[in-house]
């Protein structure tokens, strides 16, 4: 049985062989095959530099309104979600306005039953229930007194239906309220009509 060796000039001649087969690399790592001689004139395809110019303007022209675009629709997206929480905090406010009407004829029946002494008790307590309940409502709801007497006159929160002669009263302050006004959170909900002292002579209507 013959022994099939491999001589020494054997083996070199197919690392040679191996060698003439790898394919050429270039400097970068890639076969030189694959490796563009001329990269401008593939990036231009063939054009003229004034119609690269021109691309390249028009590609600032896109971008700049893509960021245009992007900007207007944040902004729409900002003012959507403030009228959003603006509905949610404010969006009772035209039923509860027109629930104070009743508070303030609570206010008055509890006070003409107070005024009749003890004779109405009953029904003085009943009422005085019924109007705690609906302001603890109203309150969970953010609706507050404006708070009047005392304090300097205010339009924003203040509607003067008189002014009277108060010499002891620093000028400009409430010295009377005639019908209580409301918060709905930071927001009037309904001016205070009241009265308003004057240092100034104010003569007979």
């Amino acid at each position: 049985m013959k022994n099939k060796d491999t001589f020494p000039e054997d083996q070199g001649a197919h690392i040679e062989r191996e060698q003439e087969e790898e394919p050429a690399v270039g400097a970068e790592g890639a076969p030189e095959e694959l490796q563009s001689s001329e990269p401008a004139k593939v990036e231009t395809m063939g054009m003229t530099p004034e119609e690269v110019a021109k691309i390249a303007q028009e590609k600032e022209e896109y971008y700049d309104r893509l960021l245009r675009t992007q900007a207007d629709f944040d902004n729409y997206r900002k003012r959507i979600q403030k009228e959003q929480a603006s509905l949610i905090k404010y969006g009772a406010e035209n039923v509860l306005r027109e629930i104070l009407p009743v508070v303030d004829n609570l206010e008055r029946a509890v006070d003409s039953a107070r005024k009749h002494g003890d004779s109405n008790f009953q029904l003085r307590e009943g009422i005085e229930l019924v109007l705690a309940q609906l302001r603890e409502t109203l309150g969970r709801l953010g609706v507050k007194p404006v708070e009047s007497v005392g304090a300097p006159f205010d339009p924003n929160k203040h509607d003067a239906l008189i002014r009277v002669h108060a010499p002891d009263a620093p000028e400009g302050v409430v010295v009377d309220e005639i019908r209580k006004g409301y918060y709905l959170h930071d927001k009037v909900l309904r001016p205070a009509q009241v009265t308003v002292g004057t240092h100034e002579q104010v003569g007979d209507s």
